[in-house]
């Protein structure tokens, strides 16, 4: 039994240690953030440096090994992305209908408060769509403004990215195939065209992908921890 428990811890902190930084901030993120709107609080901008900082605790920042022309891509198509974000707002339906409508309601103060919310009589086009997305969004609208809030599609495209690259280290892939992944997953053409469901449009589109994609490397690797985060 002693034998079994300590594989069990060992086992246990491999799987903290596998798990990324990104994925601990957003699971504690999502967390804190629908309990403090459940419970009818507010979710202040300290809310997502917090849970970064609670991320480091637990997992330490760590950008994967990439080779130098792949690095050199993938920033090319971040400062792309970066531009298309900033430049205008949401240019296309959702984006400026539902999602960070959404967002601006709750920037104002960080609770579910407003008539947007509350109100039947208030026209909201999706009222169903989640939050998560939103109230990111918020946070960085709170810190940087509403342009420089946009910022945070640019920091979720690079988690995932970073998240394959994390993944296919991990596993042993030879370092050219690995970064033929990369890049070719940092060159999709529906996020870097900037067009309906882009990194930048304001979409959750790439959210979904992001976390779809933590959990199918967490389960090819075996790591359930990371799987249910």
């Amino acid at each position: 039994m002693t034998l079994r428990a300590a594989a069990d811890g060992s086992t246990l902190r491999a799987e903290f240690d596998a798990t990324s930084w990104a994925a601990w901030t957003l699971a504690l993120f999502t967390v804190a953030a629908h309990g403090l709107m459940f419970a009818g609080g507010s979710l202040g901008p300290w809310l997502l440096p917090a849970a970064g900082a609670g991320a480091a605790l637990l997992r330490r920042p760590q950008p994967p090994t990439i080779g130098l022309l792949a690095s050199g891509i993938c920033l090319a198509a971040a400062a792309m992305i970066a531009y298309g974000a900033v430049a205008t707002t949401d240019r296309i339906w959702d984006g400026f209908t539902t999602w960070t409508a959404n967002a601006r309601r709750l920037a104002l103060d960080g609770t579910l408060r407003h008539p947007w919310f509350v109100d039947r009589d208030v026209y909201v086009s999706a009222r169903g769509y989640p939050l998560l997305q939103p109230a990111l969004l918020a946070q960085t609208m709170q810190w940087l403004g509403e342009r420089g809030g946009r910022l945070l599609f640019v920091g979720i495209w690079a988690a995932m990215v970073a998240g394959l690259a994390r993944g296919l280290q991990q596993s042993g892939l030879a370092p050219r195939l690995r970064d033929g992944a990369v890049v070719g997953l940092a060159l999709v053409p529906a996020f870097v065209e900037g067009g309906e469901g882009g990194a930048d449009s304001g979409y959750a589109d790439l959210l979904v992908a992001a976390v779809l994609l933590q959990a199918a490397v967490a389960v090819a690797g075996n790591r359930a921890l990371a799987a249910a985060l």
